[in-house]
This record gives structure tokens, C-alpha cells and sequence, in this order.
């Protein structure tokens, strides 16, 4: 399976964190699709990327950046189903992941160009939808405060607990404290 680069302007496939700017954002994209977090990924730097699937896959955006699935906008920090025969527009600063990215760029960074194809994998079910909806950075694990491999090491675990929490049938609800508003999972305790 394959995504075509529809068009782009300063992106580039980034190897791995290491030759990233944003090291944590890169390895984050990675986690929330499942892929390891040493992936490389698409670094949009102030510029713009659109792909177009041909099946259905999974997106990761991480980053300040504007994304949209056709005319509709979707949230970044977070797993996103893309469609297939849709165009993914990604606009800022971001990092990119697809499900299963497969690309050697032997360790430098690359510029992404109109027409080239990532190979990646096919999205086939191996979610459901109530997982995706757990394929999301909280706010509070948006930034590094400290050792990005630490946040890092905190983000995977919030996403396998959040996870584990939707798969067994628990509910995504919305809290207010105070001023502030939360996400959380709740479940049913017999």
C-alpha cells in the first residue's frame, strides 16, 4: 500500500529523532500509530504537505500545525483514519507518520517532492474506532518539560493505558475543574 505526495513545500523525510528538530513530536507521531518510535517520519518545517491514500491507513500529526481531510479539519496530537481517496493537508510546522512509514533515506534527511509514493501499511481493521479515539496526546504530554526520552517513556504509557481502557469498553468523557476542562476514561465497575 502506498500514499502519493500530492504536493509539499519544506518537508522532508527525518530518519529518525535524533536528526529532528522537535525529537519528542517526532517520536510521539510514531507512538500513536503504532510504529517505534525511531521511525522516521515527514518533518513539514513552516511549509506543506497533502497526501493522497489508496487504501484505508492511519496518520499521526504532531507539531503546531493546521491539518485538514478534505475540507474538514481534523485534530493533530493524535491518530487520525485517513481514508482512502482523500487528501490529507497538513500546513505549519509538524511531524507526519503513517502507519508502518517504510522508507530508506540512509540516515540524512531527504526532501519530500510532488509525486513521490511512501510504501506504509494498510489500515485493515486493526484498530477500532474507540482505540483511535484513544490515540491521543493530552496537553499536559503536548511539551517537553525535562528529558524528551522521559516524556516519551510517560507518553507510551498513557496511550497503552488509554488503550487498554477503550478496549474494554470504557467511555471518553469530558470533566470540568474549575476553569479547565479534561479528557477521561471511564469505565463501568461491577
Amino acid at each position: 500500500m502506498s500514499l502519493r505526495i500530492i504536493n509539499a513545500y519544506n518537508a522532508f523525510i527525518t530518519p529518525s529523532p535524533a536528526k529532528s528538530w522537535d525529537k519528542y513530536a517526532h517520536a510521539a507521531a510514531n507512538v500513536l500509530v503504532g510504529n517505534n518510535p525511531h521511525s522516521p517520519a515527514i518533518e513539514v518545517f513552516n511549509g506543506y504537505l497533502e497526501l493522497l491514500s489508496d487504501k484505508p491507513t492511519l496518520v499521526a500529526i504532531t507539531g503546531n500545525a493546521s491539518a485538514s481531510i478534505g475540507n474538514n479539519q481534523v485534530e493533530i496530537w493524535r491518530s487520525i483514519p485517513l481514508p482512502p481517496g482523500h487528501v490529507l493537508r497538513v500546513e505549519g510546522y509538524a511531524y507526519v507518520v503513517v502507519r508502518g512509514f517504510e522508507v530508506n533515506v540512509d540516515g540524512v534527511k531527504v526532501a519530500v517532492k510532488k509525486g513521490n509514493t511512501i510504501n506504509c501499511f494498510s489500515l485493515n481493521g486493526d484498530f477500532k474506532h474507540k482505540e483511535i479515539m484513544a490515540l491521543k496526546v493530552p496537553p499536559t504530554l503536548r511539551f517537553v518539560d525535562g528529558n524528551w526520552k522521559e516524556m516519551l517513556e510517560k507518553l507510551a504509557r498513557h496511550i497503552h493505558l488509554a488503550r487498554e481502557a477503550a478496549l474494554r469498553g470504557a467511555s471518553l468523557v469530558k470533566v470540568r475543574v474549575g476553569a479547565k476542562e479534561y479528557e477521561m476514561w471511564v469505565e463501568e465497575i461491577e
